[in-house]
């Protein structure tokens, strides 16, 4: 009988091969440019960045990610943040919520690791929906004492974002109709009574919040009358 041959075949790591391509895509972009006569002592990719196009369409980061980032559902907390991979990414503005479906806070994150397999920013989405880019929310020193001058400016987006909810939420408050005191008797509802009342219901959902953030509040307007 003939004898029979096994041939292993030889398999890659994911980052071999990943280094591998970017290594050729490297040496490719930086060689020479072929037409040396009249690109003398330029790369292909200097040659590239000399003559792009001006008019050539930007990279829509938020579709670009939500077709090659990493996806992971999340809850949006407080009207103000999300949390993804154990840190906290900040809405942009209060506003936001609105774009939301009423009484859903369930988004999808997209995302990408940096060089350092850190998450910047991220890129929410509700339904197909593209809702708002969450920035990573930077922690200060709650020590004044200890404060430097980046730890003022970490604590002061933060506190700009919560003096935009109070303000929103009491404009919200102005808008409400008054409570009228009807005498007993056969009435029909009006539902303008409903309105006003689903309008309370919503108000009361964000009072909380909005008495969490008085210290704050009180804290910055202290160190800006300084």
């Amino acid at each position: 009988m003939p004898k029979m041959t096994i041939t292993e075949k030889k398999t890659y790591s994911y980052e071999v091969l990943v280094a591998d391509d970017l290594e050729i895509i490297e040496k490719y972009n930086n060689a020479p440019h072929p037409d040396q006569k009249k690109y003398k002592d330029l790369s292909r990719m200097q040659v590239l960045e000399m003559y792009v196009n001006p008019q050539m369409a930007h990279i829509d980061r938020p579709l670009l990610f939500k077709f090659i980032g990493n996806k992971t559902a999340t809850t949006i907390r407080r009207n103000q943040y999300v949390s993804v991979k154990q840190a906290k990414y900040g809405l942009t503005a209060p506003d936001v919520i609105a774009k939301l479906q009423p009484n859903n806070y369930e988004v999808e994150a997209y995302y990408l690791p940096n060089e350092s397999n850190e998450i910047e920013s991220i890129y929410l989405y509700q339904n197909e929906v593209f809702i708002c880019k969450c920035d990573k929310i930077k922690t200060y020193n709650t020590a004044n004492a200890e404060w430097a001058s980046k730890d003022f400016e970490k604590y002061q987006t933060q506190a700009k974002y919560v003096a935009k909810f109070g303000q929103q939420v009491k404009d919200g408050k102005c808008e409400l109709g008054k409570v009228k005191v009807m005498e007993k008797g056969d009435y029909y509802i009006d539902m303008h009574v409903d309105i006003i009342e689903e309008k309370v219901v919503q108000s009361n959902q964000t009072t909380d919040f909005e008495e969490n953030q008085d210290n704050d509040l009180n804290r910055l307007n202290a160190i800006n009358s300084l």
